[in-house]
């Protein structure tokens, strides 16, 4: 296993929770003054899992699998951070 798959894949992961999650946010911002929220959320999600999905079977076809879980790491490493800053803003909200 080549250390630069490895961070190649935690890096692609970690990509792809950016977009994902800032696509989700974009959502969340536009959804209560869409015209057809459905159509909105629908389309929203078909987007984002596209783009996660592509860069997954990307690092899938690497044939390496460790890439493959490096991405799944850097994937929840970024999930993980982004909730813990929205959850810090919305306690200083709340105050």
């Amino acid at each position: 296993m080549d250390v630069r798959m490895l961070i190649m894949g935690l890096l692609a992961g970690a990509a792809a929770a950016a977009v994902f999650l800032a696509g989700l946010w974009w959502t969340a911002r536009r959804l209560p003054h869409a015209g057809n929220v459905a159509a909105l959320f629908i389309a929203s999600f078909v987007v984002r899992m596209g783009a996660v999905l592509a860069v997954f079977w990307l690092l899938a076809r690497s044939g390496e699998w460790e890439a493959l879980a490096a991405g799944l790491v850097g994937f929840t490493l970024v999930r993980i951070a982004a909730v813990r800053q929205v959850r810090a803003g919305a306690g200083k909200d709340a105050l």
